[in-house]
């Protein structure tokens, strides 16, 4: 029996992004990315927009990988588009996140306890920086992808906060390899990340039984 899956994909500012509508269990969104991977070369990773689990929050955001991901949760974040700001659940963090957004542009604020520093290493639940100047693929273990990324929200973040840590720099312009334009601001006990929505499409998957 054959299925069509809607689904979205986003350009965050590089990091192409693909959202999927739905609950799905581990074994069923392994099998959905990696057919969306394959068949749209432009695409990063992939997560799953699914119902929220409090009421305090808009929606949950689960990962093909289980990790957190800075710009995937822009990129949804993006997608419901509210006038305010609004707290989303996503994988890899235990509370929710506050989000801005538009369609333009979409803003995440993670507070600063997240973070933990050890030399080089910068580590966020569920995935770790290592901040130097050699070009680093990211790895996505649980299915088994590996990419030298065109943005990183959550490396932004890392070197942010790093250069908040030891030089006590609030304010800073990071771009990414796509050439787009990250700022990020350290405020009070939260670290902002705002950055550009270059591009939003909608597609099926026709996945097979």
């Amino acid at each position: 029996m054959n299925k069509k899956i809607p689904y979205f994909i986003v350009d965050p500012g590089g990091n192409t992004t693909a959202i999927v509508p739905g609950v799905f269990n581990a074994v069923r969104r392994k099998k959905i990315a990696l057919n969306i991977l394959r068949i749209n070369k432009e695409v990063e990773q992939v997560g799953f927009w699914m119902p929220a689990r409090s009421k305090k929050t808009v929606a949950h955001l689960e990962m093909a990988g289980g990790e957190f991901c800075g710009n995937a949760t822009r990129a949804l974040a993006s997608l419901i588009n509210k006038k305010d700001p609004f707290f989303l659940e996503t994988s890899g963090l235990s509370e929710p996140i506050k989000v801005e957004a538009s369609r333009k542009r979409s803003s995440i604020f993670v507070p600063l306890n997240a973070f933990r520093m050890k030399e080089d290493l910068c580590s966020l639940p569920g995935i770790t920086h290592l901040l130097n100047s050699t070009k680093v693929g990211v790895w996505v273990r649980d299915i088994g992808t590996l990419y030298d990324e065109t943005a990183c929200a959550s490396g932004t973040a890392a070197l942010a906060y790093r250069c908040w840590y030891l030089q006590g720099v609030r304010k800073l312009k990071i771009r990414q390899p796509s050439g787009a334009i990250f700022k990020t601001e350290v405020k009070g006990n939260i670290l902002k990340i705002e950055a550009p929505i270059r591009g939003l499409k909608k597609r099926d998957l026709l996945l097979t039984a």
